[in-house]
């Protein structure tokens, strides 16, 4: 781990990001804010591209993005070692300690898991919860795209409503 400075328009998004949904306004004039006072406080963390062509955001995206808003030239980075599954799970530990995701980036982090070979069981370890819970977020699967983009906005159906599909599907 070495810590650096880089320009952040420099840095590439993660596409294993696992926070999809877009903050609210009111947040990111927040963070612009505070970031245009202070600068940026806690460094994103980056790691290398496989092939060598530049660096991958790791955690971060939002901090980048004000900096780059901010007119920010050059920022502080932690640079690590890519992780094998391209930081999918530290990313999806650090978004949920950070700020808890909804559901529906937690189904899409969860799935992304999956098809980098983590079980249901090693991803409810790692991230501290049962494994029915990642079970229930799994049938998340099952929601039609539209639906899914007004559940990512906090429209939730009720617990008795997933008992209902679960039973009817």
């Amino acid at each position: 781990m070495q810590l650096m400075k880089v320009d952040p328009r420099a840095l590439k998004d993660n596409p294993d990001n696992t926070r999809q949904s877009k903050s609210t306004p009111q947040a990111d004039a927040l963070l612009l804010a505070t970031i245009k006072a202070v600068g940026v406080i806690q460094p994103p963390v980056i790691f290398a591209e496989a092939s060598g062509n530049g660096y991958v955001i790791e955690a971060g995206h939002r901090r980048t993005r004000m900096a780059i808003a901010a007119g920010i030239e050059e920022i502080d980075v932690i640079v690590v070692e890519a992780a094998n599954d391209n930081g999918a799970m530290r990313s999806m530990i650090e978004n949920i300690a950070r700020e808890p995701l909804n559901p529906v980036d937690q189904w899409r982090g969860i799935e992304r898991l999956v098809a980098l070979g983590w079980t249901e069981e090693a991803i409810a370890i790692a991230l501290a919860l049962p494994v029915r819970q990642i079970r229930k977020l799994r049938l998340l699967a099952n929601v039609l795209p539209a639906m899914l983009d007004h559940m990512a906005k906090g429209d939730m159906p009720s617990d008795s409503r997933w008992r209902c599909r679960r039973h009817s599907g």
